[in-house]
């Protein structure tokens, strides 16, 4: 079955939620957090994303997300792939952290903001982690109570300014406000586990994603809609990381075995290109690609030191 399209457009609102595969904890400690919170600032920049609430617990994580620049798919993975990598290298583990698709609900910001929010703050309460939202340090609900200095990238005047006018009064009533009542699962209000919001704000909603399902009949399966990465950038990428030149890379010497499957996986991978133009700047067959991408990866499971390479390699494209 075909993955639902993502709906991203500039200004769009999301809840995200991932967690750990099988349930296992993705933060082990503080400076796995730590980390995580430099990769949201990292792709906030990069791609013009905004935080209006989060919560980083155990085994999962949640953040309500204003996509400014119209882009979603590509900060979260960006930001769970690169924190799998520090995960796998600190942990010395493997194979993916997180299960499965990272799921998104497209928000209606005027009717869920608040509910959403004050659900993401109570998560911790809900796990019995603390007794009072306000006492938990990984969410956001210390900097909505003025508590802590928030972070650049994290938002609090959509939120706040919807209870009084000065700053010390929209705290003290966001307080009330969270005090008033326990958010349930937002998911079970959700239509068609899509989107969040009025009837209109839906069908508009299920517009888009009809118009999402026409382009993609009218493009190639590997067509995606977020930003691609030049393919000029994955070579020069490979060529450094292993310590060639472009003329040996392309060369129909085949004594750097590692470089040229792992240039033809992010090649197809990030750049976008076709096995068939892969195949091309190679000069190999169609077929010969594929045939050593698997082959890579059955190498990799067996290697740690080209783990470490392929992970150095999506780090590499991650800071571009």
């Amino acid at each position: 079955m075909a993955r639902p399209l993502r709906v991203e457009y500039p200004g769009a609102f999301y809840h995200v939620f991932t967690r750990g595969n099988d349930r296992r904890w993705i933060f082990r400690d503080n400076a796995d957090r730590k980390r995580f919170f430099g990769l949201i600032a990292e792709s906030a920049e990069r791609w013009a994303v905004r935080v209006h609430a989060y919560a980083l617990m155990d085994n999962h994580y949640h953040l309500l997300i204003e996509a400014k620049g119209g882009f979603l798919s590509a900060p979260i993975r960006q930001i769970n792939g690169v924190y799998t990598q520090h995960y796998n290298r600190r942990y010395k583990t493997s194979g993916h952290l997180f299960h499965g698709r990272f799921k998104a609900l497209i928000v209606d910001k005027d009717g869920y903001l608040l509910t959403l929010s004050r659900y993401i703050h109570q998560n911790p309460v809900r796990a019995k982690m603390v007794s009072a939202p306000e006492k938990y340090r990984w969410s956001s609900c210390r900097a909505f109570l003025g508590l802590e200095e928030p972070p650049q990238w994290l938002e609090l005047g959509d939120t706040l300014g919807q209870f009084g006018e000065s700053r010390q009064a929209q705290i003290d009533e966001y307080a009330k406000f969270l005090a008033a009542g326990s958010e349930t699962e937002p998911m079970g209000r959700a239509v068609a586990q899509l989107a969040l919001g009025s009837d209109a704000f839906v069908q508009d909603v299920k517009k888009k994603v009809a118009a999402l399902k026409r382009r993609s009949r009218e493009h190639s399966h590997r067509e995606k809609w977020i930003e691609r990465t030049p393919k000029e950038a994955v070579i020069k990428n490979a060529c450094q990381l292993f310590g060639i030149s472009q003329k040996e890379l392309f060369g129909e010497r085949w004594s750097h075995s590692l470089a040229k499957p792992v240039a033809m996986k992010y090649l197809r991978d990030s750049s976008r290109l076709t096995l068939e133009e892969i195949a091309k700047l190679f000069g190999i067959g169609y077929s010969g690609v594929s045939l050593r991408i698997k082959r890579l990866a059955e190498q990799a499971r067996q290697s740690e030191d080209l783990r470490d390479k392929v992970a150095e390699m999506e780090d590499l494209l991650a800071e571009m």
